[in-house]
């Protein structure tokens, strides 16, 4: 009963492909929060300019997706790590 990445390469386990996906989310996600800052995002709206305004909140969108499917994979990798710990001591059907 291991969860398995679609995108896996072979070779390579589940529970390390979810610490990278995780990483490397984080990564994108610290991208997007540099460029919507860049763009305006956190500074009082009457000094932003509005042409920057719009690109600043698609970052801040992309950041805020990036951030929330990167702690679904950190949790992900938690689970499998538990799954892998407990083995098969606990009966499915009882």
């Amino acid at each position: 009963m291991y969860l398995s990445l679609p995108f896996r390469p072979a070779g390579v386990s589940s529970r390390l492909t979810r610490t990278a996906g995780t990483q490397l989310l984080g990564i994108i996600a610290h991208v997007f929060l540099v460029l919507s800052t860049h763009s305006g995002i956190g500074n009082h709206l009457t000094a932003v300019d509005p042409t920057h305004l719009a690109t600043g909140f698609l970052y801040d969108w992309i950041f805020n997706i990036c951030t929330i499917v990167s702690s679904g994979f950190g949790k992900l990798a938690i689970l499998d790590i538990l799954l892998r710990i407990q083995g098969k001591t606990h009966k499915t059907k009882r």
